[in-house]
């Protein structure tokens, strides 16, 4: 019987604890997200950003239709990663939707890290396919030092239909070593 007593009293006693336990992971949630939430306007300055980076990038801005803008996304891994961001479709300087991107990655790689993305849709078709259907995308990057900086390095499967061109800028941390990435992107909601 003072087992069961005892048993009792730990559980009544953990109760207070595990509800400030659960009330501060929801806290700490809630200032990851704030510390994380890209905006429209951060959106039309990253996208800006992109195009004045080289001359290549310009013009690959002028032939797209549409572009995928990424403002932060957010890279982590131990051999076993992820990858997350927020973003925006825009089309003529107008937010058309919100796009997801979600994925994981596996490969012998160590680190985190953010960066910005821009992928250019090059073409009418590819601009409807993402409206209207989710996508997948494969990529695999390799990192290394090279006379004390890190070099970045990495294909993607949207390179190899021609209709996609994707420019990585921003980075902040490094994810040591080579990686394969999975990637899927989701239209969240339309902007009307």
């Amino acid at each position: 019987m003072n087992r069961f007593v005892l048993i009792a009293l730990l559980i009544v006693a953990s109760c207070g604890s595990l509800d400030s336990f659960q009330s501060s992971l929801i806290n700490k949630k809630e200032d990851i997200k704030s510390q994380n939430t890209v905006t429209n306007l951060d959106a039309l300055e990253s996208l800006a950003q992109a195009n004045r980076s080289g001359s290549f990038a310009y013009a690959i801005s002028k032939q797209s239709v549409a572009q995928v803008v990424f403002p932060k996304i957010v890279k982590a891994g131990l051999l076993v990663g992820a990858n997350y961001g927020e973003g925006f479709l825009i089309r003529d300087g107008e937010v058309v939707a919100l796009i997801d991107l979600t994925g994981g990655n596996l490969g012998f790689q160590a680190g985190a890290q953010t960066y910005s993305q821009v992928t250019y849709i090059l073409s009418e078709q590819r601009y409807l396919e993402l409206l209207t259907t989710n996508r997948m995308s494969l990529n695999g990057s390799i990192s290394m030092a090279v006379s004390g900086k890190i070099q970045n390095s990495i294909l993607t499967t949207d390179a190899i239909k021609g209709d996609l061109y994707t420019l990585h800028f921003n980075t902040t941390g490094t994810v040591y070593g080579a990686s394969l990435e999975g990637l899927y992107y989701s239209v969240r909601k339309s902007q009307t």
